[in-house]
């Protein structure tokens, strides 16, 4: 039976050059991974903040491990851990921007 894959890092694009360095820091460390969603996000670029970016999956024994490894790459790269993982920004500022465009609307029809 196949172990299962969990995620444990994301990037914006395919072709951010931290995509391929920490790559190399899961091979280097012998950690079995996928990288998913790399090729929608290289034919259409806008679609990366509704999918999430690029995102690390990761055998679930060794999810510890390489969560350990990629706080470190991005603390040394300033990366943003929180965002970058969830695209809960991109979210937020998008529900902001519909509620200005609803309160707008509002505003023109009772005014």
């Amino acid at each position: 039976m196949s172990e299962k894959f969990v995620q444990v890092a994301a990037f914006n694009f395919p072709t951010d050059p931290e995509v391929a360095l920490f790559e190399n820091i899961l091979y280097d460390n012998d950690i079995q991974f996928q990288v998913r969603d790399s090729g929608i996000i290289g034919q259409d670029p806008l679609l990366q903040s509704a999918i999430g970016g690029v995102k690390f999956f990761v055998v679930e024994s060794r999810a510890e491990e390489a969560r350990e490894l990629y706080l470190e790459f991005a603390h040394i790269h300033g990366i943003n851990t929180g965002e970058t993982e969830s695209g809960k920004g991109m979210i937020q500022a998008l529900i902001f921007i519909i509620a200005l465009i609803i309160i707008g609307f509002l505003i023109v029809a009772l005014g």
